[in-house]
């Protein structure tokens, strides 16, 4: 499901070998709120994916990736309240998910 972030350096996908369930899940709800947003920017579904991935963010640890998940999320909602599928913000959200998650000391 995580294609958003991408593999990692080490060729693993998220996937139940690569990480924790909570934070596979986290991860799976941002990218269904994106695609979400992505699909139909102001789409009444989008808030929901909102809702669910705050959720499963939440239940994360404290650490850096909740931070930058909670900020993609945050930058998804504002999108979607403007009406755009993308934004600058978001996408550095993103890339900064993208690296939070390869350094997660989580990662196996």
């Amino acid at each position: 499901m995580t294609e958003i972030f991408g593999p990692t350096d080490c060729g693993c996908r998220w996937d139940a070998r690569c990480v924790p369930d909570e934070l596979r899940a986290a991860v799976d709800a941002v990218t269904v709120a994106l695609a979400a947003l992505r699909a139909a920017p102001p789409g009444a579904g989008v808030l929901a994916t909102v809702d669910q991935s705050a959720a499963e963010v939440a239940a994360l640890e404290q650490d850096l990736t909740l931070l930058v998940l909670r900020r993609v999320v945050i930058e998804i909602e504002a999108c979607h309240r403007a009406g755009l599928a993308d934004s600058p913000r978001l996408e550095m959200a993103c890339r900064a998910a993208r690296v939070a998650l390869q350094i997660d000391p989580r990662w196996v």
